[in-house]
């Protein structure tokens, strides 16, 4: 967690700002490009501290351990939906399903970063848990050519809208005892 610095972007177009975490590889050299591994992680993280996507899920710091970055050298960037953006903007996903002022933001977010760094255009992998899953989803859904591959965990989004995502790599993990994720993503892998 340590090794991962704290930034906040201030999006143009929406006016709204959002503190997101980089982890860069050990020896970062901005004349090559690397993967970019985009972690969202559960509205339980929707507090504000800045740092709490490091810790809960985990899913952030995983891949930044030495072990896997030998493996795996890559960029890594867990934004922080806060409760303040909560307040001003609304939840980041819903299960209405619809495009969010939140999404707008981290969807910005995500393309300022692809931008700012060496990205390699070719290897962006997305990852989050149910409210980060659905906006991975929704980003693939806007942008069906970003994401290399994701990882989406207990999370659903409208599958019609999902059939563009149906030549992709995505690992998809989710408890029978969900109501609304499992028939969901059934429906969405049966598509």
């Amino acid at each position: 967690m340590d090794e991962f610095k704290t930034y906040i972007y201030t999006d143009p177009t929406t006016g709204n700002s959002i503190p997101y975490n980089v982890f860069l590889p050990k020896n970062y050299d901005t004349s090559k490009q690397y993967p970019l591994y985009f972690f969202i992680a559960d509205s339980s993280a929707n507090i504000n501290d800045n740092r709490t996507v490091l810790f809960q899920g985990n899913g952030a710091t995983v891949f930044a351990s030495p072990e896997e970055q030998a493996k795996h050298e890559a960029i890594i960037v867990a934004p922080q939906y806060t409760q303040d953006l909560v307040d001003t903007l609304g939840m980041m996903t819903t299960d209405k399903n619809e495009w969010t002022p939140g999404l707008t933001l981290v969807d910005n977010l995500l393309h300022h970063v692809i931008a700012t760094y060496p990205i390699d255009k070719n290897r962006i992998y997305g990852s989050g848990q149910s409210q980060g899953g659905m906006a991975n989803i929704a980003i693939s859904d806007k942008h069906p050519d970003l994401f290399t591959a994701q990882f989406l965990v207990a999370c659903q989004w409208n599958t019609e809208e999902m059939k563009v995502l149906k030549d992709k790599k995505l690992w998809i993990l989710v408890s029978e005892g969900d109501d609304k994720a499992y028939p969901g993503m059934n429906t969405a892998t049966k598509n």
